[in-house]
């Protein structure tokens, strides 16, 4: 029998999915600064501290040019065989060459074309900053709206999301041969949010060898029930794309292979999944809708994909956080990246303190 709160989850779940559509057809845009919860933004230009340069942060690499945010970032247009044009990645090299670690961070739907907003709202070059460790942040933007960091079954709409190929292939190959990073075993750490988190999810559930660790923020882990396919179909749409080019027509083709929840005992690293329960981090009411609506459709996802872990062979892998306050904005977001633990573990999981 349907329960209040699965109705209620269920409501949220299907505002989401308009949310969605809203925000990739511009009619609101992406989470930006506002009066509850203002948003971090990194400085322009900020220096690269002297004890944390070297040879090896010192010089552009081909296609590259120095990041607005300074710190040593780079802004690198990098070539996508599968995909047929250039993906903008914006790399922090690590102090030394040769060195595997890497953190590579997907950001969400909808978000700016010129940087990620790891960058210019996490700010999460600044602390890395001191850490032997390459930083990698692809730019969402329109270059990857709806494409949830996959390989879609086949082109439509003008678009080839082929982004599960570019990740874990080719940025991997163009590391090696222009900032010098080795191909290892469990050597990336993964942090994500919202689409970023499905994305994330799904790399290390498919490829559980390559990382480390994964840290997946206000993301949606059930992927093929009835109205999270919807919702997922629906953003698809919202760019232009055939749903039926994603992974197959739902609910076969391959939803069931992409799907975390269904996936659970894949992961052979550990999980970390946080959400707030959209709520201001101030606790004043006045925040967008869509903040507001996504957020609480990930709090509904993540209690749900818990319960499902707990009842798991694996859910010792898995930590969550649900916390008591936070939308789906930037001011959550670093709280709970760089005050409650989250880039910690990642930094754990490559060894790093």
């Amino acid at each position: 029998m349907e329960t209040i709160s699965t109705r209620r989850g269920m409501t949220a779940l299907a505002a989401t999915a308009v949310a969605l559509s809203m925000v990739a057809t511009g009619v609101v845009a992406a989470p930006a600064a506002h009066a509850a919860d203002k948003l971090p933004v990194s400085p322009l230009w900020a220096p690269l501290p002297a004890k944390y340069a070297s040879s090896h942060r010192s010089y552009l690499r081909p296609g590259c040019k120095w990041n607005k945010f300074g710190r040593g970032l780079q802004l690198c247009k990098v070539y996508s065989p599968a995909m047929g044009k250039r993906i903008p990645v914006e790399i922090l090299p690590s102090i030394t060459p040769h060195n595997p670690k890497v953190v590579l961070a997907l950001d969400g739907y909808g978000t700016r074309n010129d940087h990620s907003g790891f960058i210019a709202n996490g700010n999460l070059q600044k602390h890395l900053v001191r850490r032997n460790v390459t930083l990698v942040a692809p730019i969402s933007g329109d270059y990857a709206a709806g494409s949830y960091y996959t390989d879609y079954e086949s082109p439509s709409g003008g678009k080839n999301y082929k982004w599960e190929t570019f990740l874990t292939r080719e940025l991997p190959s163009y590391l090696a041969r222009n900032f010098q990073v080795p191909r290892r075993k469990h050597s990336t750490a993964l942090v994500g949010l919202s689409m970023g988190s499905v994305g994330i999810m799904n790399l290390a559930q498919r490829h559980p060898h390559k990382y480390s660790a994964v840290n997946a923020m206000s993301g949606y882990y059930t992927l093929s029930s009835p109205i999270e396919s919807t919702a997922m179909r629906i953003g698809a749409r919202a760019v232009g794309m055939d749903p039926k080019t994603l992974w197959g027509q739902w609910p076969g083709g391959k939803w069931r292979d992409h799907d975390p929840s269904l996936n659970i005992d894949s992961y052979t690293m550990p999980v970390r999944v946080s959400c707030g329960n959209g709520t201001s981090m101030n606790g004043s009411e006045d925040l967008p809708e869509f903040e507001v609506i996504a957020e609480r459709a990930s709090n509904y996802q993540t209690k749900k994909f818990q319960r499902r872990v707990n009842r798991s062979q694996n859910s010792k892998r898995f930590t969550f956080r649900i916390a008591e306050k936070g939308a789906h904005n930037w001011a959550f977001w670093s709280d709970d990246l760089y005050r409650k633990g989250g880039l910690r573990f990642l930094l754990r999981s490559l060894g790093l303190r």
